[in-house]
């Protein structure tokens, strides 16, 4: 029988945040069943702001408490990866796990534009010359009153979601969340919001590209590779902010809430947008947009520090480390750029807010959430997950989602 291998790598600071000068320590366990392995070995790289491979090297695991450490001097995240190779010739194993030095002490690489506020309000202008006009369809469901809703916005290009209610919410004034994508091509789907709608919310799932909902899945993937390939860095290297894809997102978000707004069951003051990844760019953005917003809650958000490579760390999606990069060569996609880093929507925005990290994601590489979470001015609180990658954890959305209802609870709109 084929052996099965496990590696683990445990910290002995289960938060996972550290002071500059700190000793940071990584302790390896090589198992099989619930047996440490003392005859292979490990070979193991810490990176710094996924930027950077700072140490190396290997060692056997007859080593008893075996461990890896390194000490950083600035303010910076840090990921341990590590292979187990058995042996036995088995199949290497690999883990990782995440640690942050000083991350409260990370600024931004990119400055807000002197007319950013400027850009932004003739962007609203635009979607102000279009009427709000919505349509209703209603979708055969089970305990819920379910509608696929289309919202006129810009370019022709409509606000697409399933809005889902309860009966209570015909009832009374209920709180409202609109529920944003990651990134991708894909329908709404009632269930991202069912547990919100059994809290009385009225709540609306968006696709983020205006597309018909509930279609088969040959008809995102078509989409996906043909007319939004490539979506998410479209038009950067133009240096021109109005030209990004993510302006026209990010006004159906504004439509969204306007739409929202309208509803007569809604209550006036709750008006949350929750999501992650691509979903928490869209909430950052939408915060800033428009002051209904009441709150906000965003896992692993991307779009965040996007000229973090000038700092010298990973910038946050869709950019990543820019391979190759040349100051000059970047500097149009830098430009555009800062019209849309969630740091400097981040300023502006004074409403509750909730955010989390991975300190192992490779997507919206941790710095740079930390980047964006440093410039928030409302209040605030982050979840730090030193072994999480960049996914939207079940525990993690367990406590966005907790915050969010506790907020809405807390201005007596919700039961006890």
């Amino acid at each position: 029988m084929k052996k099965i291998y496990s590696l683990t790598i445990i910290s002995p600071n289960p938060d996972g945040i550290y002071r500059a000068g700190e000793k940071v320590n990584f302790y390896p366990q090589a198992m099989i069943a619930s047996t440490l392995v003392l005859d292979g070995r490990i070979c193991w790289k810490i990176i710094k702001n996924k930027m950077e491979t700072v140490a190396d090297g290997e060692f056997t695991t007859d080593i008893m408490a075996a461990c890896v450490s390194y000490t950083a001097d600035e303010p910076c995240c840090l990921e341990c990866q590590m292979t187990f190779f058995a042996a036995d010739g088995a199949d290497p194993v690999t883990a990782a796990l995440g640690a942050a030095v000083d991350p409260f002490d990370i600024r931004p690489g990119l400055k807000a534009p002197a007319d950013f506020d400027a850009f932004w309000d003739k962007q609203k202008k635009r979607l102000a010359a279009v009427p709000l006009k919505a349509s209703l369809t209603p979708v055969k469901s089970g305990n819920f009153d379910c509608h696929d809703v289309k919202i006129d916005c810009v370019e022709n290009i409509p606000v697409s979601g399933l809005l889902v209610r309860s009966v209570v919410t015909y009832k009374k004034k209920c709180p409202a969340v609109i529920c944003l994508h990651g990134a991708g091509v894909k329908s709404a789907r009632p269930e991202n919001v069912f547990t919100f709608v059994e809290q009385d919310f009225l709540a609306l799932d968006i696709n983020a590209h205006g597309l018909s909902n509930l279609m088969s899945p040959e008809f995102y993937d078509e989409k996906s590779s043909t007319v939004l390939a490539g979506y998410a860095c479209r038009n950067f290297d133009s240096g021109d902010p109005g030209k990004v894809y993510f302006a026209n997102m990010f006004l159906r978000v504004k439509r969204a809430i306007d739409f929202m707004a309208s509803l007569p069951e809604w209550d006036g003051r709750n008006l949350v947008l929750f999501g992650h990844s691509q979903g928490g760019f869209q909430c950052f953005a939408g915060a800033y947009l428009d002051d209904r917003v009441s709150v906000i809650a965003a896992g692993v958000p991307a779009g965040c520090d996007l000229g973090g490579i000038l700092a010298g760390r990973s910038s946050g999606w869709p950019f990543g480390t820019f391979s190759g990069f040349d100051k000059k060569l970047h500097a149009p996609i830098l430009k555009a750029a800062a019209y849309y880093d969630n740091a400097n929507f981040a300023s502006r925005i004074t409403v509750p807010g909730m955010f989390s990290v991975g300190l192992i994601d490779a997507s919206c590489c941790p710095s740079s959430v930390y980047a964006a979470y440093n410039n928030y001015t409302g209040p605030k609180s982050i979840l730090t997950m030193p072994w999480m990658p960049h996914t939207a954890e079940p525990a993690m959305v367990r406590e966005l989602t907790k915050f969010v209802i506790a907020q809405a609870r807390r201005r007596h709109t919700l039961r006890p």
